[in-house]
């Protein structure tokens, strides 16, 4: 369910059949709403300070006290994509509602370096690098460009070098989740 929009499809959960059975019924259909899916995992990641229980947007954002990016230590989203934005709210606005929260979107783009063709006569590699990059270095985070398995394989590895850990029990499964749904956003 990803489409012109970003929607939540699972909870954060501990059970991984769950998980898997959610990820495996998720499917692309339209555009690609990169913006749409960090205001999705901001909301996901900071359901306590919403105004007024209304979902974080472009429109309520300013309510909210500003804290520096990057600061907020759990805040984490991984944003893969092999597309560019095409629908929903702006991505770099997006990615400044990240930073006003503390989050950091580390974001990776998924593609072939060599340009394809769309199928209009356009010629295209598919990945806004330059918009993943600005997302990345606004929230204080880092961009990767993965071309195959193994590439993406490595980043995931070095994404994981990059995150804190703090001592304690932290759910994480909902992250796993929301990449599985975000990874559909650049199949469309």
């Amino acid at each position: 369910p990803f489409s012109n929009s970003a929607n939540t499809t699972l909870t954060p959960t501990n059970n991984t059949d769950i998980l898997v059975g959610a990820i495996r019924v998720l499917s692309a259909d339209g555009g690609t709403a990169i913006g749409e899916a960090i205001l999705a995992s901001v909301n996901m990641l900071f359901p306590d300070i919403r105004p007024d229980n209304q979902l974080i947007d472009l429109e309520n954002v300013s309510g909210i006290p500003p804290k520096l990016a990057g600061s907020h230590s759990t805040g984490v989203i991984i944003l893969l994509t092999d597309g560019e934005n095409s629908a929903g709210a702006d991505p770099i606005e997006a990615a400044h509602v990240a930073a006003r929260l503390g989050a950091r979107v580390y974001t990776v783009g998924l593609g072939s370096d060599k340009p394809l063709d769309d199928g209009q006569g356009t010629s295209t590699t598919g990945v806004d690098e330059k918009t993943l990059k600005e997302i990345a270095s606004i929230t204080g985070a880092k961009y990767w460009k993965a071309t195959d398995a193994s590439t993406l394989d490595a980043t995931y590895g070095d994404i994981a070098t990059q995150l804190k850990y703090e001592k304690g029990t932290q759910e994480v499964t909902w992250m796993f989740a929301l990449l599985g749904a975000i990874a559909l956003l650049g199949t469309m």
